[in-house]
């Protein structure tokens, strides 16, 4: 690398594990409601009203936190391409000297994080939809044409 691009591969690489850094947190903080808030979900002492408003709030988090993770990896991604571009400029061929970005390993996992972080966040988005629905005072025929009225 020449010039500033030692200073432009640091401070991506710090953006970088930022954005590692906050999807890391952000699992945790999901992964703390839903701790939380399934066992009062299932708690008989509170009303119908507050399950069925609980229900949707889960709901809502668990549809932001599958957001927040196609949002991240997406970013992740982003980082990840140019600090490889920025890597394979080392030498000037189509060759880094130092791989880590640029190194097929890297992406070689069949299984990473973020599957774990989708399977949870989809998990939950499926367990607190079928929540709402189970105690939706709408019908299940009401709830069908409702919904195909959203899409018409």
């Amino acid at each position: 690398m020449q010039n500033g691009e030692p200073n432009i591969y640091s401070g991506l690489a710090t953006l970088r594990n930022g954005e590692s850094t906050l999807r890391w947190q952000r699992a945790g903080m999901f992964l703390a409601f839903n701790v939380v808030a399934w066992p009062i979900e299932f708690d008989p002492t509170f009303s119908g009203e507050f399950h069925f408003v609980l229900s949707i709030v889960g709901f809502v988090l668990s549809m932001a936190w599958i957001t927040l993770n196609a949002r991240a990896q997406s970013m992740m991604q982003f980082w990840d391409t140019k600090l490889s571009e920025l890597e394979l400029l080392d030498t000037g061929t189509n060759e880094a000297r130092v791989k880590v970005f640029s190194d097929p390993k890297l992406h070689a996992g069949i299984f990473t994080f973020h599957h774990v972080l989708l399977i949870l966040s989809l998990g939950s988005f499926g367990s607190w939809f079928a929540q709402l629905i189970h105690l939706s005072p709408l019908s299940y025929e009401e709830i069908v044409q409702t919904i195909k009225q959203l899409f018409n």
